[in-house]
């Protein structure tokens, strides 16, 4: 019945855009990219009799082994916007990875640690719950794009804020970051307009495997395996694979924290023309989550699941310029909550879609999808259902020159009616410069989680009264998010300056808001629940990068930003400004073929306030790495909150001081 109303949605939105996916066809030899063709070079010796008998017979067979493999193996793959847009929209400039590797990282979260835009929240120094805040911004604003595909974690957590937990995140096969502001993250299909954090594998024509084994090690039990693998094969199989386990005791108690997750992309080519992609993710995680630790509030028990998957069957045309492809999407995501606070909520998923990329003119990339889908949201006693449509159109102009690309979606919601969305990028780049422009508008509907979280009202502070309670809201407005941003970077990539500007507006913002209220016998207790409110926010950064030489790298960045709640006077967890500077010394010793590499950073957070307390923020954090690299064997010791600071970066959840932890990172099959 599911499956029935899923395609019924997808035949009453094809109507509208038949025409429009037909068009275009017009012959072209895409990037390097997109398209792999294996010639055989030319023979260039004038006289092949002056060749000896051993010769020609070696140039005979490997001409023959040539033609075999044209003639045997597909060895071109169909046209993928996403790998265009990766390679050609996303600059290196903007790409993490050596930062990332300089530094440390224990999840997600930590890409966002080196630009002062984004406020991460680490609410322990193990893994308990990290939350990104693009601009300062609350409520799960940040697109997630990783291996490809879409990533929306889902969990509810005792005091709601919307946040995405980005320890939720599996890292293992990210080779190349990207923190994109702006609305440029629709591109490689993103939702929303404020902010996309964009991961990679590997990215390689050779048939060479890419490997990794990492592992971490440190304070409190923290342990941390991941493996990865990714191999192109000759016959232009795709495989990339990643596995990994974490556990915990956490800095204190009631944190413990114990994780496994699986993740892997297949690309199984049939033929010349048809061809096979599936992609899926398996996490789960368990443990202890403390409220309030620091007044010696419940511990609650919590179990996440996440799984999901997206496979679909493609066909392309005999020249590779145009692709259809039919697919389905499945999700399953599982938060319950055990203790003073009891909660079982599930998400179940199921969509179908219908997509058409083509190439047009001599340098255009277009991808028209229609997609229904139906989910279900059970909160242990009531069962909601909720439908939902789109039409969707994606363009890139890869072309000498600016680089352009733009969106446009209208998607039917039952009970919403239509949401547009709409963007437009343009990027331009050398080798002194890189300007990235962009603007868009975007609606979001509130999820049926937030519509309808049953009230409950329970004792989780301090173990005596009913103190706490939590509830929907279902009288929620659509959101509108209207915003532009501006990225100009001067210089050469590795001795630049940066200033980045984003704003906008945001109408009917969902917002998780808390207050204190009194029940009819007086005793006090607070609620948390999504409002709706405008809001405007300006956030401008500049940045610094000197390169001298080899052996000292120099980073630097600031942070300002403004934020106007309609109904909010002061909202918390809203610091002002922000400071990060950090710098690496790297020596290489030829006799030992061994680089050593010591790096250091230091982040400053304004003042800013929690739901209960002010005074919060105003503390500057060290961290220090030593490490060394042998070919592709790298081992790292990091001493985190390096002076030991004890502070709150949330409110009655103190970071305990220094952290350390040693690991290595092998690149065992490369």
């Amino acid at each position: 019945m599911r499956i029935r109303r899923l395609l019924l949605i997808v035949l009453t939105v094809t109507a509208p855009v038949t025409f429009a996916v037909a068009q275009g066809d017009t012959v072209y030899v895409p990037p390097a990219d997109t398209t792999f063709i294996d010639t055989v070079p030319p023979d260039t010796l004038a006289e092949p009799d002056s060749l000896t008998a051993a010769r020609q017979a070696l140039l005979d067979f490997a001409k023959r082994r040539e033609e075999f493999k044209q003639s045997e193996q597909p060895r071109v793959p169909a046209l993928s916007l996403i790998d265009s847009v990766s390679t050609y929209f996303a600059s290196e400039r903007l790409n993490q990875r050596s930062r990332v590797d300089a530094s440390f990282y224990h999840d997600a979260g930590d890409y966002f640690r080196f630009d002062p835009s984004y406020f991460v929240i680490d609410y322990q120094s193990t893994p308990m719950r990290k939350t990104v805040q693009p601009f300062g911004l609350s409520s799960g604003r940040v697109n997630v794009i990783a291996n490809r595909l879409p990533v929306e974690p889902f969990e509810h957590t005792v005091e709601p804020d919307g946040l995405v937990d980005f320890n939720d995140i599996p890292t293992a096969l990210d080779s190349r970051v990207y923190v994109i502001p702006g609305p440029t993250g629709r591109l490689f299909g993103g939702k929303q307009v404020l902010a996309t954090l964009v991961t990679l594998p590997e990215k390689t024509e050779s048939t060479t495997p890419q490997s990794a084994f990492l592992v971490d090690q440190g304070s409190f039990e923290y342990n941390f395996v991941r493996g990865r693998f990714s191999k192109v094969f000759a016959n232009r199989r795709e495989i990339d694979l990643s596995i990994g386990y974490r556990n915990s005791d956490g800095a204190t108690l009631g944190t413990a924290d114990d994780v496994y997750h699986y993740t892997g992309r297949f690309y199984w080519p049939m033929g010349q023309k048809w061809a096979f992609r599936a992609s899926g993710r398996l996490y789960d995680r368990e443990g202890l989550f403390a409220v309030q630790p620091n007044l010696a509030g419940s511990v609650l028990k919590r179990d996440r699941i996440d799984r999901s998957a997206e496979m679909a069957v493609q066909r392309a045309d005999s020249a590779h310029t145009s692709t259809v492809e039919f697919g389905y999407r499945y999700l399953k995501q599982k938060s319950h909550i055990d203790g003073g606070y009891k909660g079982r909520f599930n998400i179940n998923g199921d969509g179908v879609f219908l997509a058409r990329e083509w190439i047009s003119g001599s340098s255009t990339i277009v991808r028209a999808e229609l997609r229904g889908d139906m989910d279900e949201y059970i909160d242990g006693f009531d069962s909601f259902e909720r439908s939902s449509g789109q039409i969707s159109l994606r363009l890139v102009r890869l072309g000498s020159g600016w680089r352009l690309g733009g969106t446009a979606a209208a998607e039917y919601v039952e009970d919403r009616d239509w949401l547009p969305s709409v963007s437009v990028s343009a990027q331009k780049e050398t080798g002194k410069a890189l300007l990235l422009l962009s603007i868009g508008y975007a609606s979001r509907a509130p999820s049926l989680h937030e519509l309808h979280l049953r009230f409950q009202r329970t004792s989780v502070y301090d173990g005596v009264d009913l103190n706490y309670a939590d509830q929907g809201n279902p009288d929620l407005k659509t959101e509108r998010q209207l915003v532009a941003s501006a990225v100009m970077e001067l210089g050469s990539p590795d001795n630049n300056i940066r200033l980045s500007l984003t704003g906008g507006t945001i109408f009917d913002g969902i917002e998780w808001n808390s207050r204190r209220l009194t029940d009819s016998v007086g005793v006090p207790y607070r609620l948390f629940s999504p409002v709706n409110s405008d809001l405007d926010f300006i956030n401008a950064t500049v940045a610094h990068k000197l390169k001298l030489g080899s052996l000292i790298t120099l980073t630097s960045g600031g942070t300002y930003r403004r934020v106007d709640f309609e109904v909010f006077a002061d909202k918390p967890y809203l610091p002002e400004y922000q400071l990060f500077s950090g710098a690496e010394l790297h020596v290489y010793w030829p006799q030992k073929i061994m680089h050593l590499y010591v790096y250091g950073e230091v982040d400053y957070v304004g003042p800013y306030r929690g739901h209960d307390r002010t005074g919060l923020g105003e503390r500057l954090v060290a961290n220090l790495k030593l490490s060394f690299r042998i070919k592709a064997f790298r081992f790292h010791y990091v001493f985190q909150n390096l002076l030991a600071t004890v502070f709150e970066p949330h409110e009655y959840i103190s970071n305990p001081g220094r952290f350390s932890y040693f690991g290595l990172t092998w690149g065992f099959l490369d």
